[in-house]
Protein backbone atom coordinates (compact mmCIF):
# COMPACT_ATOMS: atom_id res chain seq x y z
CA UNK A 1 0.00 0.00 0.00
CA UNK A 2 1.63 3.05 -1.25
CA UNK A 3 -0.96 5.84 0.56
CA UNK A 4 -3.27 6.22 3.63
CA UNK A 5 -5.05 8.85 3.82
CA UNK A 6 -6.40 9.80 7.14
CA UNK A 7 -9.93 11.95 7.46
CA UNK A 8 -11.35 13.09 10.99
CA UNK A 9 -15.67 13.52 9.86
CA UNK A 10 -16.95 16.11 12.65
CA UNK A 11 -20.13 16.90 10.67
CA UNK A 12 -21.27 15.58 7.30
CA UNK A 13 -21.60 19.36 5.48
CA UNK A 14 -19.07 19.08 3.24
CA UNK A 15 -18.44 15.69 3.50
CA UNK A 16 -19.59 14.36 -0.03
CA UNK A 17 -17.82 17.36 -1.59
CA UNK A 18 -14.29 16.33 -0.38
CA UNK A 19 -14.38 12.92 -0.14
CA UNK A 20 -15.68 13.04 -4.05
CA UNK A 21 -12.62 15.27 -4.54
CA UNK A 22 -10.62 12.14 -3.45
CA UNK A 23 -11.94 9.88 -5.29
CA UNK A 24 -11.17 11.85 -8.74
CA UNK A 25 -7.77 12.58 -7.76
CA UNK A 26 -4.94 10.99 -9.91
CA UNK A 27 -4.18 7.73 -8.41
CA UNK A 28 -2.14 6.82 -11.06
CA UNK A 29 -0.13 4.04 -10.25
CA UNK A 30 -0.50 4.04 -6.20
CA UNK A 31 -2.24 1.83 -4.30
CA UNK A 32 -3.95 3.77 -1.19
CA UNK A 33 -6.82 3.29 1.58
CA UNK A 34 -9.23 6.01 2.92
CA UNK A 35 -9.70 6.32 6.64
CA UNK A 36 -12.23 8.06 7.58
CA UNK A 37 -12.86 9.19 11.60
CA UNK A 38 -16.27 9.53 12.63
CA UNK A 39 -16.40 10.81 16.28
CA UNK A 40 -20.44 11.22 16.25
CA UNK A 41 -22.63 8.15 16.03
CA UNK A 42 -24.76 9.90 13.52
CA UNK A 43 -22.51 11.01 11.09
CA UNK A 44 -20.76 7.58 11.37
CA UNK A 45 -24.03 5.45 10.14
CA UNK A 46 -24.05 7.87 7.53
CA UNK A 47 -20.78 7.72 6.40
CA UNK A 48 -21.00 3.96 6.85
CA UNK A 49 -24.04 4.04 4.21
CA UNK A 50 -22.48 5.67 1.46
CA UNK A 51 -19.06 4.81 1.81
CA UNK A 52 -19.18 1.06 3.69
CA UNK A 53 -18.96 -0.63 0.22
CA UNK A 54 -15.88 0.91 -1.49
CA UNK A 55 -13.12 -1.60 -0.92
CA UNK A 56 -10.62 0.96 -0.20
CA UNK A 57 -12.54 2.80 2.28
CA UNK A 58 -11.95 1.82 5.76
CA UNK A 59 -13.72 3.45 8.74
CA UNK A 60 -13.19 4.37 12.35
CA UNK A 61 -15.66 5.00 15.01
CA UNK A 62 -13.77 7.44 17.62
CA UNK A 63 -16.75 8.91 19.77
CA UNK A 64 -15.59 10.49 23.19
CA UNK A 65 -11.74 10.48 21.89
CA UNK A 66 -9.78 13.75 21.14
CA UNK A 67 -8.26 14.78 17.71
CA UNK A 68 -4.73 13.56 18.48
CA UNK A 69 -6.56 10.06 19.54
CA UNK A 70 -8.19 9.21 16.93
CA UNK A 71 -5.18 10.62 14.34
CA UNK A 72 -3.02 7.95 16.36
CA UNK A 73 -6.00 5.17 15.81
CA UNK A 74 -5.60 5.84 12.25
CA UNK A 75 -2.02 5.86 12.36
CA UNK A 76 -2.09 2.69 13.70
CA UNK A 77 -4.87 0.87 11.36
CA UNK A 78 -3.34 1.82 8.59
CA UNK A 79 -1.43 -0.20 5.78
CA UNK A 80 0.30 2.68 3.84
CA UNK A 81 3.93 3.69 3.13
CA UNK A 82 2.96 7.50 3.54
CA UNK A 83 0.26 9.00 5.26
CA UNK A 84 -2.02 12.05 4.15
CA UNK A 85 -4.11 14.45 5.83
CA UNK A 86 -7.34 15.49 4.81
CA UNK A 87 -9.89 17.44 6.88
CA UNK A 88 -13.87 17.24 5.39
CA UNK A 89 -14.50 20.47 4.82
CA UNK A 90 -11.25 21.09 2.25
CA UNK A 91 -11.14 19.83 -1.25
CA UNK A 92 -8.65 18.35 -2.71
CA UNK A 93 -6.67 19.17 -5.94
CA UNK A 94 -6.61 16.02 -8.02
CA UNK A 95 -2.90 16.10 -8.80
CA UNK A 96 -1.58 15.83 -5.07
CA UNK A 97 -1.37 12.98 -4.27
CA UNK A 98 1.14 11.91 -7.52
CA UNK A 99 3.03 14.93 -6.58
CA UNK A 100 3.66 14.47 -2.87
CA UNK A 101 4.26 10.70 -3.13
CA UNK A 102 6.64 11.09 -6.29
CA UNK A 103 8.57 13.62 -3.89
CA UNK A 104 9.14 11.28 -0.67
CA UNK A 105 10.40 8.60 -3.30
CA UNK A 106 12.78 10.72 -4.84
CA UNK A 107 14.21 12.49 -1.39
CA UNK A 108 14.55 9.75 1.18
CA UNK A 109 15.75 12.25 3.58
CA UNK A 110 12.46 13.75 4.14
CA UNK A 111 10.70 13.07 6.78
CA UNK A 112 7.03 15.11 5.33
CA UNK A 113 6.47 17.37 2.44
CA UNK A 114 3.12 19.69 2.67
CA UNK A 115 1.97 22.31 -0.27
CA UNK A 116 0.16 25.91 -0.63
CA UNK A 117 -3.26 25.67 -0.02
CA UNK A 118 -5.62 28.07 -2.22
CA UNK A 119 -8.24 29.72 0.66
CA UNK A 120 -12.21 29.38 -0.01
CA UNK A 121 -14.93 30.72 1.79
CA UNK A 122 -18.40 28.60 2.69
CA UNK A 123 -19.56 29.19 -0.79
CA UNK A 124 -16.18 27.37 -2.39
CA UNK A 125 -15.64 30.93 -3.88
CA UNK A 126 -11.36 31.42 -3.56
CA UNK A 127 -10.57 34.32 -1.03
CA UNK A 128 -6.61 33.88 -0.99
CA UNK A 129 -3.21 31.10 -1.41
CA UNK A 130 -1.14 30.13 1.57
CA UNK A 131 2.91 31.13 1.36
CA UNK A 132 4.08 28.23 3.22
CA UNK A 133 8.28 27.96 3.20
CA UNK A 134 9.32 26.17 0.33
CA UNK A 135 12.57 24.70 1.63
CA UNK A 136 13.83 23.09 4.26
CA UNK A 137 16.40 26.03 5.64
CA UNK A 138 13.48 28.75 5.60
CA UNK A 139 11.00 25.79 7.30
CA UNK A 140 13.71 24.72 10.40
CA UNK A 141 13.87 28.73 10.93
CA UNK A 142 10.39 29.61 11.17
CA UNK A 143 8.71 26.77 12.57
CA UNK A 144 9.61 27.28 16.16
CA UNK A 145 7.55 30.33 15.89
CA UNK A 146 4.77 29.35 14.04
CA UNK A 147 3.21 25.73 12.49
CA UNK A 148 4.35 26.64 9.26
CA UNK A 149 2.80 23.66 7.21
CA UNK A 150 -0.68 23.20 6.20
CA UNK A 151 -1.94 19.98 8.06
CA UNK A 152 -4.69 18.74 6.13
CA UNK A 153 -2.64 19.33 2.68
CA UNK A 154 0.70 17.14 4.10
CA UNK A 155 1.75 14.05 3.15
CA UNK A 156 4.15 12.35 5.78
CA UNK A 157 5.90 8.93 6.28
CA UNK A 158 4.47 6.26 8.56
CA UNK A 159 7.15 4.72 10.02
CA UNK A 160 8.87 8.02 10.95
CA UNK A 161 5.83 9.25 12.77
CA UNK A 162 5.20 5.99 14.98
CA UNK A 163 8.87 5.91 16.07
CA UNK A 164 8.35 9.83 17.38
CA UNK A 165 4.73 8.53 19.41
CA UNK A 166 2.45 9.94 16.95
CA UNK A 167 0.32 12.83 18.32
CA UNK A 168 0.28 13.74 21.30
CA UNK A 169 -2.97 12.79 23.08
CA UNK A 170 -2.48 15.41 25.92
CA UNK A 171 -3.25 18.05 24.11
CA UNK A 172 -6.31 19.63 23.02
CA UNK A 173 -5.26 21.67 20.18
CA UNK A 174 -2.25 22.93 18.16
CA UNK A 175 -1.47 18.98 18.00
CA UNK A 176 -0.24 19.76 14.56
CA UNK A 177 2.20 21.86 15.14
CA UNK A 178 3.85 19.56 18.01
CA UNK A 179 3.73 16.98 15.73
CA UNK A 180 5.69 18.86 13.05
CA UNK A 181 8.13 19.86 15.63
CA UNK A 182 9.29 16.66 16.56
CA UNK A 183 8.77 15.13 13.27
CA UNK A 184 11.18 17.67 11.79
CA UNK A 185 13.81 15.85 14.23
CA UNK A 186 14.36 12.96 12.04
CA UNK A 187 14.26 14.44 8.98
CA UNK A 188 13.53 17.48 6.05
CA UNK A 189 10.18 19.15 5.57
CA UNK A 190 8.53 22.02 3.51
CA UNK A 191 5.96 22.95 1.38
CA UNK A 192 5.79 22.39 -2.32
CA UNK A 193 5.32 25.55 -4.38
CA UNK A 194 2.03 23.61 -5.83
CA UNK A 195 -1.03 24.22 -4.34
CA UNK A 196 -2.58 21.00 -3.67
CA UNK A 197 -6.31 21.50 -1.54
CA UNK A 198 -8.64 24.25 -1.87
CA UNK A 199 -9.15 25.16 2.08
CA UNK A 200 -12.19 26.34 3.57
CA UNK A 201 -13.01 28.76 6.27
CA UNK A 202 -15.82 28.71 8.18
CA UNK A 203 -17.03 30.07 11.67
CA UNK A 204 -17.61 26.09 12.45
CA UNK A 205 -13.83 25.28 12.46
CA UNK A 206 -12.33 23.41 15.51
CA UNK A 207 -9.39 26.23 15.03
CA UNK A 208 -10.69 28.94 15.21
CA UNK A 209 -12.95 28.48 18.69
CA UNK A 210 -10.41 27.63 20.69
CA UNK A 211 -8.39 30.65 21.68
CA UNK A 212 -8.28 30.26 25.37
CA UNK A 213 -6.94 26.35 24.98
CA UNK A 214 -4.25 27.40 22.28
CA UNK A 215 -2.98 29.89 24.67
CA UNK A 216 -1.70 27.42 27.35
CA UNK A 217 -1.16 24.42 24.38
CA UNK A 218 1.47 26.69 22.05
CA UNK A 219 3.23 28.27 25.27
CA UNK A 220 3.97 24.72 26.83
CA UNK A 221 5.21 23.02 23.17
CA UNK A 222 7.54 26.35 21.86
CA UNK A 223 8.81 25.88 25.28
CA UNK A 224 10.62 22.69 24.66
CA UNK A 225 11.95 23.85 21.61
CA UNK A 226 13.62 27.28 22.51
CA UNK A 227 16.50 25.62 23.55
CA UNK A 228 17.18 24.45 19.61
CA UNK A 229 17.94 28.10 18.63
CA UNK A 230 20.89 29.34 16.92
CA UNK A 231 20.68 32.91 16.90
CA UNK A 232 23.57 32.92 14.14
CA UNK A 233 22.19 30.35 11.83
CA UNK A 234 18.96 33.07 11.47
CA UNK A 235 20.86 35.87 10.16
CA UNK A 236 22.05 34.99 6.86
CA UNK A 237 17.46 34.23 6.38
CA UNK A 238 16.83 37.23 8.51
CA UNK A 239 14.46 39.28 5.43
CA UNK A 240 13.14 35.95 4.80
CA UNK A 241 12.17 35.70 8.33
CA UNK A 242 11.25 38.90 9.19
CA UNK A 243 9.03 38.61 6.84
CA UNK A 244 6.99 35.64 7.55
CA UNK A 245 6.79 37.03 11.29
CA UNK A 246 5.02 40.00 9.92
CA UNK A 247 2.97 37.50 8.46
CA UNK A 248 2.29 35.23 10.98
CA UNK A 249 3.01 37.19 14.26
CA UNK A 250 0.32 39.74 14.23
CA UNK A 251 -2.55 37.00 14.06
CA UNK A 252 -0.69 34.81 16.86
CA UNK A 253 0.37 38.14 19.19
CA UNK A 254 -3.99 39.09 18.66
CA UNK A 255 -4.75 35.67 19.76
CA UNK A 256 -2.52 35.20 23.00
CA UNK A 257 -3.93 39.12 23.37
CA UNK A 258 -7.53 37.94 23.78
CA UNK A 259 -6.43 34.70 25.81
CA UNK A 260 -4.12 36.69 28.06
CA UNK A 261 -4.63 40.24 29.71
CA UNK A 262 -1.12 41.49 30.79
CA UNK A 263 0.69 38.59 28.89
CA UNK A 264 3.90 39.15 27.12
CA UNK A 265 1.96 39.57 23.52
CA UNK A 266 -0.83 42.22 25.42
CA UNK A 267 2.64 44.63 26.56
CA UNK A 268 3.85 44.13 22.86
CA UNK A 269 0.72 45.74 21.44
CA UNK A 270 0.65 48.91 24.07
CA UNK A 271 4.20 49.59 23.52
CA UNK A 272 3.33 52.91 21.89
CA UNK A 273 2.44 54.41 25.60
CA UNK A 274 4.67 52.52 27.97
CA UNK A 275 6.83 54.67 29.85
CA UNK A 276 9.26 52.44 31.54
CA UNK A 277 10.39 49.64 29.17
CA UNK A 278 12.97 47.88 31.37
CA UNK A 279 10.45 46.06 33.32
CA UNK A 280 9.17 44.54 29.92
CA UNK A 281 12.13 43.27 29.57
CA UNK A 282 11.94 40.63 32.39
CA UNK A 283 9.07 39.13 30.94
CA UNK A 284 9.31 36.44 28.14
CA UNK A 285 7.31 33.81 26.86
CA UNK A 286 8.39 31.33 29.36
CA UNK A 287 8.07 33.79 32.01
CA UNK A 288 10.41 34.20 34.69
CA UNK A 289 13.50 34.40 32.87
CA UNK A 290 16.07 37.33 33.58
CA UNK A 291 17.36 39.68 30.69
CA UNK A 292 20.45 37.90 29.71
CA UNK A 293 18.12 34.61 29.24
CA UNK A 294 15.58 36.30 27.35
CA UNK A 295 17.87 37.84 25.43
CA UNK A 296 19.73 34.41 24.51
CA UNK A 297 16.59 32.72 23.90
CA UNK A 298 14.17 34.82 22.04
CA UNK A 299 16.82 37.24 20.05
CA UNK A 300 14.42 37.49 16.91
CA UNK A 301 11.20 38.34 18.70
CA UNK A 302 13.77 41.09 21.17
CA UNK A 303 15.24 42.66 17.92
CA UNK A 304 11.60 43.30 16.78
CA UNK A 305 10.49 44.16 19.92
CA UNK A 306 13.21 46.88 19.92
CA UNK A 307 12.27 48.13 15.97
CA UNK A 308 8.83 48.44 17.12
CA UNK A 309 9.64 50.29 20.34
CA UNK A 310 12.03 52.65 18.65
CA UNK A 311 9.63 53.12 15.72
CA UNK A 312 6.56 54.49 18.25
CA UNK A 313 8.89 56.62 20.28
CA UNK A 314 9.92 57.89 17.39
CA UNK A 315 6.25 58.41 16.32
CA UNK A 316 4.99 59.93 19.86
CA UNK A 317 8.10 62.40 20.24
CA UNK A 318 7.16 63.71 16.57
CA UNK A 319 3.74 63.94 17.86
CA UNK A 320 4.67 65.92 20.99
CA UNK A 321 2.24 62.96 22.63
Amino acid sequence: MDVSLLIPIKDSRYSDEAIKSIIDSNWTGLEYEIILLTENPRIHELVKEKYGHYANFQLLATFEQNLPTALNLGLRSAKGQFIARFDADDLNLSSRFQLQTNFLLEHSDYAAIGGQVLLINQSGSEIGKSKYPISWGFFKRLIIFTCCIAHPAAMYRRDLALSIGGYDQNLQTSEDWDFWLRLQQTGKIHSLPNAVIKYRIHPDQKSRNSTEIKFVSERKLIGNFWKDLNPNSYLSHSSLIFSALNRYLPERLNRWRIARKGSFALQILNLKRDKNIRSFFSKSLMDGLDNQILLIKHPLLIFQLAIVYITNKLTLLIRRI
